[in-house]
């Protein structure tokens, strides 16, 4: 987690990073992936951010999102990577559940995802499976909350905010704050 905080902290605040953000639009597309694999990484943005009292991932886009970066930020060799993440989770599915992650329940999902992150704390169980595992969620929590869906329905957002007040009851707003 404390590398998604980095990853998101820095990207957040790079000039060029802003600038992709600010003009993306919904409907590109990155041209790296096919659509079996694209209909495979909406289950996996949906299964780390599911719907709930507001939209999930999916429904901000964070899988085109996610293509958009890599066609346009990603080496060729990074795209493969993510092919080959994506091919290795749907085996591991398979060989886990017997049926493809899409074909998987919630619970299911939830339970692959959980177990290769954890195998990932282990400098001896890493692989690139798990790997992959955590760069899906630093991508999806990073193209969600930089969404609109997630900066403004998830989050908090005051476009223009009061005085800073250091010490804030949390059961007084509700929820964190975007900025």
């Amino acid at each position: 987690m404390l590398r998604t905080a980095g990853a998101f902290s820095t990207l957040s605040i790079s000039p060029a990073f802003a600038e992709i953000v600010a003009n993306y639009p919904s409907s590109a597309r990155g041209g790296i992936l096919d659509k079996p694999q694209m209909a495979l990484l909406q289950a996996l943005v949906d299964c780390i951010i599911p719907d709930t009292d507001t939209p999930g991932a999916s429904a901000a886009g964070v899988q085109e999102f996610i293509h958009y970066l890599l066609g346009k930020w990603y080496a060729p060799d990074k795209h493969a990577r993510f092919a080959r993440g994506l091919t290795a989770l749907n085996e591991h599915a398979v060989g886990k559940y017997g049926s493809a992650f899409i074909a998987c329940n919630s619970k299911q999902r939830e339970q692959l995802l959980t177990d290769l992150e954890a195998l990932h704390q282990s400098p001896e169980q890493k692989s690139e499976l798990t790997e992959f595992v955590v760069w899906v969620k630093e991508l999806t929590v990073l193209g969600y909350y930089t969404s609109e869906v997630g900066a403004s329905q998830e989050l908090n957002y005051l476009a223009i905010p009061g005085p800073y007040s250091g010490c804030i009851d949390f059961a007084e707003v509700g929820r964190t704050w975007a900025t």
